[in-house]
């Protein structure tokens, strides 16, 4: 966006109490993931057995049900050695990036909407951040991780646990679950971890979350999208809502050859050619996303084009 300098996506007008509160979210944050990207040494004085115990129990082929506590002050429970239990149970959060955006984009007040939502991490931090007069809609269809995704946000009457996969149409899928040691993995399409791990097959319910936000009278005010390499179908489900209402968006994203998956770079276009900006996150602050022919794993956020970027840094 010419003229504008990079930092946090510009918020909408909050009182200063709610500011000065995200303010202090935003630097507890900063100061777990500088602990995150500190040296390895380092790590291992402040957090000798949280650093420890996940390597062990991966050496080991165990796994292991804990209470992390996260940056925001609610516990939640993970399985170790699981990837994002591990992030959240040693450092109190998961994607910096990410996080950040939705503190910054998500008022108060508004709707979430957590598409795979996994065991709650951003459902929780949503709850807290819409507050009793908001809303999270958490769709989660793997029964084994919804069960502690309700666990987890059961104290909280502003959440919503919803027992479907986001599809572009009501459909019943196959669905592979790889157990706890790679449940964040868990998808409808080729599998994304190596080798040839053991996995259960489940039938699981889809909907269009268009219809599904229809008929719920729901207009949201975010929504974040991380289904897996399915995000395509997500999308195609999604058209309506996005369409008329223009939520933020946040976007998983990452090639990987899968069959019948198109390039990432064709959704972030489809999403500019629906009147959106794409940024992401990059040494501490937002900047404008310039399409790229190939993508590793990113999040990428969406806002729409009448939107701009805050000049002060993150």
């Amino acid at each position: 966006m010419e003229g504008a300098c990079p930092g946090r996506i510009m918020t909408a007008r909050r009182t200063d109490m709610e500011q000065t509160a995200r303010e202090a979210l935003l630097e507890r944050l900063g100061k777990q993931a500088a602990l995150y990207g500190a040296p390895l040494d380092v790590r291992l004085r402040r957090l000798p057995f949280r650093i420890f115990w996940p390597r062990a129990l991966n050496v080991a082929g165990m796994t292991w049900r804990v209470t992390a506590r996260t940056f925001f002050g609610r516990d939640m429970r993970v399985h170790l050695p699981d990837l994002v239990g591990k992030e959240i149970y040693q450092y109190g959060f998961f994607e910096e990036g990410l996080t950040r955006a939705i503190i910054d984009k998500l008022p108060a007040g508004g709707t979430f909407i957590d598409i795979g939502a996994y065991v709650g991490y951003y459902s929780l931090l949503a709850s807290l951040l819409v507050g009793a007069e908001g809303r999270v809609v958490a769709f989660e269809p793997t029964p084994r991780t919804r069960a502690e995704l309700s666990l987890n946000t059961s104290g909280f009457g502003n959440v919503q646990v919803v027992p479907l996969a986001a599809w572009d149409q009501p459909a019943r899928l196959t669905l592979r679950d790889f157990g706890w040691r790679q449940s964040s993995f868990n998808s409808v399409l080729a599998p994304r971890v190596d080798g040839n791990p053991r996995c259960e097959s489940i039938e699981v319910e889809a909907v269009a979350v268009d219809d599904w936000l229809l008929a719920h009278n729901i207009v949201p005010s975010f929504i974040k999208i991380d289904a897996e390499s399915a995000e395509h179908r997500v999308l195609q489900g999604l058209r309506r809502t996005i369409e008329k209402h223009h939520p933020i968006l946040s976007l998983e994203i990452g090639d990987y050859n899968l069959p019948g998956v198109p390039r990432s770079a064709d959704l972030i276009r489809s999403l500019i050619a629906m009147g959106y900006d794409a940024w992401q996150y990059r040494g501490d602050t937002f900047v404008e996303h310039h399409v790229v022919d190939h993508y590793g794993f990113d999040n990428l956020i969406f806002t729409p084009r009448r939107q701009s970027v805050q000049t002060a840094a993150a």
